[in-house]
Protein backbone atom coordinates (compact mmCIF):
# COMPACT_ATOMS: atom_id res chain seq x y z
CA UNK A 1 0.00 0.00 0.00
CA UNK A 2 1.90 3.05 -1.45
CA UNK A 3 0.04 6.11 0.35
CA UNK A 4 0.94 9.32 -0.65
CA UNK A 5 2.47 11.47 2.46
CA UNK A 6 0.38 14.01 3.47
CA UNK A 7 0.61 16.76 6.66
CA UNK A 8 -1.01 15.07 10.07
CA UNK A 9 -4.03 17.46 11.05
CA UNK A 10 -5.14 17.89 14.32
CA UNK A 11 -8.35 15.77 13.40
CA UNK A 12 -5.82 13.29 11.97
CA UNK A 13 -4.23 12.78 15.42
CA UNK A 14 -7.57 13.02 17.29
CA UNK A 15 -8.68 9.94 15.25
CA UNK A 16 -5.43 8.50 15.19
CA UNK A 17 -5.79 8.43 19.26
CA UNK A 18 -9.32 7.31 19.06
CA UNK A 19 -8.44 4.59 16.73
CA UNK A 20 -5.57 2.51 18.59
CA UNK A 21 -8.00 2.45 21.67
CA UNK A 22 -10.30 1.18 19.59
CA UNK A 23 -8.37 -1.30 17.62
CA UNK A 24 -5.98 -2.47 20.57
CA UNK A 25 -6.77 -5.60 22.29
CA UNK A 26 -4.86 -7.42 24.48
CA UNK A 27 -1.71 -4.49 24.04
CA UNK A 28 -1.76 -5.46 20.31
CA UNK A 29 -2.73 -3.24 18.03
CA UNK A 30 -4.41 -3.57 14.55
CA UNK A 31 -2.07 -0.91 12.51
CA UNK A 32 -3.27 -2.78 9.06
CA UNK A 33 -7.09 -2.03 9.82
CA UNK A 34 -6.25 1.65 11.14
CA UNK A 35 -4.40 2.44 8.60
CA UNK A 36 -6.95 1.49 6.01
CA UNK A 37 -9.32 4.15 7.92
CA UNK A 38 -6.78 6.69 8.06
CA UNK A 39 -5.98 6.31 4.41
CA UNK A 40 -2.16 6.04 5.22
CA UNK A 41 0.19 2.86 5.54
CA UNK A 42 0.61 0.91 9.04
CA UNK A 43 3.98 2.08 9.60
CA UNK A 44 3.08 5.89 9.06
CA UNK A 45 0.50 5.31 11.04
CA UNK A 46 2.56 3.23 13.99
CA UNK A 47 5.52 5.76 13.88
CA UNK A 48 3.24 8.45 14.36
CA UNK A 49 1.49 7.24 17.02
CA UNK A 50 4.87 6.03 18.96
CA UNK A 51 6.99 8.86 17.98
CA UNK A 52 5.38 12.01 17.32
CA UNK A 53 2.57 11.41 19.80
CA UNK A 54 5.15 9.84 21.91
CA UNK A 55 3.14 7.31 23.14
CA UNK A 56 5.08 4.49 23.55
CA UNK A 57 5.93 1.87 26.30
CA UNK A 58 8.17 4.33 28.62
CA UNK A 59 5.73 6.39 30.60
CA UNK A 60 8.89 9.34 31.11
CA UNK A 61 9.49 9.45 27.73
CA UNK A 62 5.82 10.52 26.67
CA UNK A 63 6.32 13.81 27.29
CA UNK A 64 7.14 16.49 24.14
CA UNK A 65 10.75 16.58 23.18
CA UNK A 66 12.55 19.73 23.66
CA UNK A 67 14.96 20.76 20.99
CA UNK A 68 17.85 20.88 23.65
CA UNK A 69 16.91 17.00 24.30
CA UNK A 70 16.92 16.83 20.18
CA UNK A 71 19.98 18.26 19.82
CA UNK A 72 21.45 15.57 23.41
CA UNK A 73 20.02 12.79 20.94
CA UNK A 74 22.06 14.09 17.63
CA UNK A 75 25.14 14.99 19.22
CA UNK A 76 25.18 11.07 21.10
CA UNK A 77 24.61 9.50 17.72
CA UNK A 78 27.42 11.83 16.08
CA UNK A 79 29.45 10.22 18.78
CA UNK A 80 28.63 6.81 19.69
CA UNK A 81 27.18 6.05 16.07
CA UNK A 82 23.58 4.04 15.53
CA UNK A 83 24.06 1.97 18.67
CA UNK A 84 20.64 3.00 20.15
CA UNK A 85 20.81 0.49 23.34
CA UNK A 86 24.42 2.06 24.36
CA UNK A 87 22.55 5.59 23.45
CA UNK A 88 19.34 4.47 25.90
CA UNK A 89 21.74 3.06 28.73
CA UNK A 90 24.11 6.48 28.71
CA UNK A 91 21.35 9.13 28.36
CA UNK A 92 17.62 8.09 27.34
CA UNK A 93 17.44 5.48 30.20
CA UNK A 94 13.12 6.86 29.86
CA UNK A 95 13.29 5.55 26.85
CA UNK A 96 13.52 2.44 24.51
CA UNK A 97 16.05 1.98 22.03
CA UNK A 98 12.98 1.36 19.39
CA UNK A 99 11.52 5.21 20.31
CA UNK A 100 15.21 6.88 20.02
CA UNK A 101 15.80 4.98 16.71
CA UNK A 102 12.49 6.39 15.29
CA UNK A 103 12.60 9.46 16.74
CA UNK A 104 16.39 10.20 15.10
CA UNK A 105 15.14 9.09 11.66
CA UNK A 106 12.29 11.18 11.82
CA UNK A 107 14.94 13.78 12.99
CA UNK A 108 16.84 12.60 9.22
CA UNK A 109 13.26 13.07 7.27
CA UNK A 110 12.82 16.90 8.35
CA UNK A 111 15.34 18.94 6.04
CA UNK A 112 15.23 22.65 7.52
CA UNK A 113 13.87 20.89 11.33
CA UNK A 114 17.80 18.82 10.59
CA UNK A 115 19.34 22.22 10.08
CA UNK A 116 18.03 24.09 12.78
CA UNK A 117 19.50 21.85 14.83
CA UNK A 118 22.57 21.40 13.67
CA UNK A 119 23.14 25.23 14.07
CA UNK A 120 21.77 24.73 17.41
CA UNK A 121 24.63 22.46 18.42
CA UNK A 122 27.26 25.02 16.75
CA UNK A 123 25.92 27.52 18.48
CA UNK A 124 25.37 25.68 21.79
CA UNK A 125 27.41 23.16 22.79
CA UNK A 126 30.99 22.70 23.38
CA UNK A 127 33.55 20.53 24.00
CA UNK A 128 36.36 20.27 26.98
CA UNK A 129 39.96 18.90 26.37
CA UNK A 130 39.41 15.97 27.50
CA UNK A 131 36.96 14.99 24.60
CA UNK A 132 39.37 16.74 22.31
CA UNK A 133 40.05 12.74 20.52
CA UNK A 134 38.34 10.42 18.03
CA UNK A 135 34.75 12.04 19.83
CA UNK A 136 36.15 15.81 18.12
CA UNK A 137 36.86 14.44 15.02
CA UNK A 138 33.50 12.23 14.77
CA UNK A 139 31.68 15.09 15.97
CA UNK A 140 33.15 17.48 13.65
CA UNK A 141 33.00 15.43 10.51
CA UNK A 142 29.43 14.96 11.28
CA UNK A 143 28.33 18.70 11.55
CA UNK A 144 30.74 19.38 8.60
CA UNK A 145 28.48 16.97 6.51
CA UNK A 146 24.92 17.95 8.05
CA UNK A 147 25.75 21.73 8.54
CA UNK A 148 28.04 22.09 4.56
CA UNK A 149 25.21 19.61 3.38
CA UNK A 150 28.22 17.93 2.25
CA UNK A 151 28.62 13.77 2.14
CA UNK A 152 32.10 14.28 -0.16
CA UNK A 153 34.70 12.42 2.04
CA UNK A 154 37.38 14.78 3.55
CA UNK A 155 41.11 13.52 2.40
CA UNK A 156 43.48 13.91 5.46
CA UNK A 157 40.58 15.10 7.71
CA UNK A 158 41.43 13.45 10.99
CA UNK A 159 44.98 14.32 10.76
CA UNK A 160 43.74 18.29 9.97
CA UNK A 161 41.28 18.40 12.64
CA UNK A 162 43.71 16.59 15.30
CA UNK A 163 46.54 19.00 14.64
CA UNK A 164 43.78 22.17 14.97
CA UNK A 165 42.70 20.56 18.60
CA UNK A 166 46.42 20.07 19.89
CA UNK A 167 47.24 23.82 19.28
CA UNK A 168 44.13 24.68 21.08
CA UNK A 169 44.76 25.52 24.81
CA UNK A 170 41.59 26.84 26.08
CA UNK A 171 39.96 25.15 29.14
CA UNK A 172 36.55 25.23 26.91
CA UNK A 173 36.47 25.49 23.10
CA UNK A 174 32.90 26.35 21.91
CA UNK A 175 32.36 24.24 18.78
CA UNK A 176 31.15 26.63 16.46
CA UNK A 177 34.63 28.51 16.96
CA UNK A 178 36.23 25.57 16.10
CA UNK A 179 34.65 24.20 13.16
CA UNK A 180 35.00 27.22 11.72
CA UNK A 181 38.81 27.70 12.75
CA UNK A 182 39.14 24.14 10.99
CA UNK A 183 37.14 24.57 8.35
CA UNK A 184 39.35 27.64 7.29
CA UNK A 185 42.24 26.20 7.98
CA UNK A 186 41.53 23.43 5.21
CA UNK A 187 43.15 23.43 1.73
CA UNK A 188 40.59 25.28 -0.86
CA UNK A 189 39.43 22.18 -2.74
CA UNK A 190 37.76 21.04 0.78
CA UNK A 191 35.45 24.40 1.06
CA UNK A 192 32.93 22.92 -1.09
CA UNK A 193 29.95 24.33 -0.84
CA UNK A 194 27.23 21.77 -1.48
CA UNK A 195 24.19 21.92 -3.20
CA UNK A 196 20.90 21.05 -1.17
CA UNK A 197 20.48 17.57 -2.39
Amino acid sequence: MNKTITKWTDSDKQKLGELVKQYTIKNRTNWIQIAQIMKRTPNQCKTYYQVVLNQFNSKNCNTQWSAQKLVQLVTCVAIYGKKWELIRKLEFQDCSAEQLRQRYLLFQSKKQFRTEIANRILNCEQLHPEDFTQKAIDFFKYLYKIYFKCEKPIKNMDEIITLKIMNLNDEQIDVKLLIFKIYNSLPQQYKIQCDEQ
